[in-house]
C-alpha cells in the first residue's frame, strides 16, 4: 500500500471522533424518544437534525482552532530556531514571498522570548469559516535583551484553506515593532541594544554613543533601574509614527515610549531617521541622555508625575556638564523675558502634545528646564528627585495634590515656587 492511499492520522482521528459523536447523538435521540409521546415524531426528527448539526459544527470549529494554533506554533519555532523551513512550512503558496521577507526581518533580532498564540477570547463559528478564509486575533509575546519583562500585543492572523488544509497567509501586529516594518541591523553595546535600518546609520557606532550616554545618566539619576536601553532607528518618519502610534511624531528628533507606565515594561528609545543622523555629536549626546532619562523614569514609574517635571528633569540631565550656556538652552523663553513677557505658570500636559506647534513645545521644554534648574540651584539636586518621587507616591486624584508635594519637599506653596523660577529666568535674561 502506497503512502498516497493511506489515510492520514488526522483523517483517522476525524473518522473516529465522527463515529463517537454520531453514537452519542443517536443515544441521546433514543433517550429523548423514550421519554416523549409517539405523536411528537416530527419534533423528534427536527431536534435530532439540529443536535447533529450543532455537534458537528462544534467539532469542526475545535478542529480548525487546533490547526490554526499549530500553524502559529510552527512559526514561533521557526523564529526561535532561526529556521526558514519551519517558519514557512505552513504558509499559503501566494504568501511565500512576503513571508520570506518577514523571516529575513525577524531573524537578526536577538529575542529572549518570542511566541504567537491564538487569542484566548477567540470564538470560532461556522459562519466565520464558511468561505475558506478567516482573519482572527492572535497574541504576540516578545522580549528583547535588557527588557525587564515581556511585551504583549495583538495581531491579526489571516489563514486560507488550500486543498482542504488551513494555511497561514500573514500575521500583522496592530502595534508594529521595527522588525515588522524594516530590515534591521543589530548591534549590542555594553549597556545598549540598537536596532537600526542599515541605510540610515551604523548600529555599531550608535551603540557606542548610547553606552556613553547611559553612563552619564547613571551617574546622576538615583534609584534602581537596569542601566540598559533598547534604541530603535526606523527607515522613515512614517515608520517612526507607526512605531509610536502618534500622528505627527515624525516631526520630533526622538521619542521614548513604554506600553505600561505603572511598573517594569518594555521601553524603546526611538530616533527620527530624518533628524538624528544630521545632528552634531554634542547635540546627539544631549538628546540621547534626555531620552535615556525617560527610560530610567519609566523603570521607576511616571504615574502621577506632571509633564513639566518629567521633561524638565530629562532636559536638566541632558544638558548637565555639556557646556551649553543657559542663554542657548532657554533662548526662546529668555528672549520673551527680555521684552517683559515672563511665563505665568508651568506648562500643562497639553503643551507637550505633538499636535501643538513646535515653537510652543520648545518653550514648554525651556520653562520646564528652568523650573528644574531653579530647584537644583536653590534646594539641591537631591531635592529635585525627591519632588519627582513625591508626585509619584501621592494618591491619584487627591485634592491639593500639587500643593502637598511642594510643601512636603520644598517647604513652599506652588505660588511661591512660581515666583522663584520666574526670578531665576529674569536673572538669566
Amino acid at each position: 500500500m502506497s503512502d498516497r492511499s493511506r489515510p492520514s492520522r488526522a483523517a483517522l482521528l476525524t473518522l473516529s471522533w465522527g463515529a463517537i459523536t454520531l453514537a452519542l447523538v443517536l443515544s441521546a435521540g433514543l433517550v429523548w424518544s423514550a421519554a416523549r409521546p409517539a405523536s411528537s415524531g416530527a419534533a423528534a426528527t427536527g431536534w435530532f437534525s439540529q443536535a447533529t448539526t450543532d455537534v458537528a459544527h462544534g467539532f469542526a470549529t475545535r478542529l480548525t482552532r487546533g490547526q490554526l494554533q499549530q500553524l502559529l506554533r510552527e512559526r514561533t519555532r521557526g523564529v526561535r530556531a532561526s529556521s526558514p523551513g519551519r517558519f514557512l512550512a505552513g504558509v499559503a503558496p501566494e504568501a511565500l514571498a512576503a513571508q520570506r521577507t518577514a523571516f529575513a526581518r525577524l531573524d537578526p533580532v536577538p529575542f529572549r522570548a518570542y511566541r504567537l498564540d491564538l487569542s484566548e477570547s477567540l470564538r470560532l463559528s461556522p459562519d466565520m469559516l464558511g468561505d475558506g478564509a478567516v482573519v482572527v486575533p492572535a497574541r504576540v509575546t516578545v522580549r528583547l535583551p535588557f527588557d525587564p519583562a515581556v511585551a504583549r500585543d495583538t495581531a491579526d492572523a489571516s489563514f486560507r484553506l488550500v486543498q482542504g488544509r488551513w494555511r497561514l497567509v500573514d500575521v500583522s501586529p496592530r502595534h508594529p515593532q521595527i522588525w515588522d516594518l524594516d530590515a534591521v541591523a543589530v548591534a549590542r553595546g555594553a549597556r545598549s541594544l540598537v536596532l537600526s535600518a542599515p541605510e540610515v546609520m551604523s548600529a555599531a557606532s550608535l551603540a557606542g554613543e548610547v553606552d556613553v550616554a547611559v553612563r552619564a545618566v547613571q551617574d546622576v539619576w538615583p534609584g534602581d533601574w537596569s542601566q540598559r536601553v533598547v534604541v530603535v532607528v526606523p527607515s522613515s518618519q512614517a515608520d517612526l509614527e507607526a512605531l509610536v502610534g502618534v500622528p505627527g511624531s515624525g516631526g520630533v528628533a526622538a521619542i521614548t515610549s513604554s506600553r505600561d507606565t505603572s511598573g517594569p515594561a518594555a521601553v524603546r528609545v526611538q530616533l527620527n531617521p530624518q533628524v538624528f543622523p544630521g545632528l552634531v555629536p554634542l547635540a546627539r549626546q544631549i538628546l540621547i541622555r534626555h531620552e535615556i532619562t525617560h527610560a530610567a523614569q519609566y523603570a521607576r514609574s511616571t504615574t502621577g508625575v506632571p509633564a513639566w517635571l518629567a521633561e524638565g528633569t530629562a532636559e536638566y540631565i541632558g544638558y548637565l556638564g555639556s557646556g551649553v550656556p543657559d542663554s542657548v538652552v532657554a533662548a526662546s523663553v529668555l528672549a520673551e523675558v527680555r521684552t517683559g513677557q515672563v511665563p505665568r505658570r508651568l506648562p500643562g500636559e497639553r503643551a507637550f502634545e505633538l499636535s501643538d506647534g513646535s515653537g510652543d513645545r520648545r518653550q514648554a521644554y525651556e520653562v520646564s528646564w528652568a523650573a528644574c534648574r531653579t530647584i537644583v540651584d536653590r534646594y539641591g539636586r537631591v531635592t529635585l528627585f525627591a519632588l519627582y518621587d513625591a508626585f509619584r507616591r501621592l494618591p491619584q486624584g487627591q485634592s491639593g495634590r500639587q500643593d502637598a508635594a511642594f510643601r512636603q519637599v520644598l517647604g513652599v506653596s506652588p505660588g511661591v515656587f512660581t515666583g522663584q523660577w520666574q526670578a531665576w529666568l529674569r536673572s538669566r535674561a
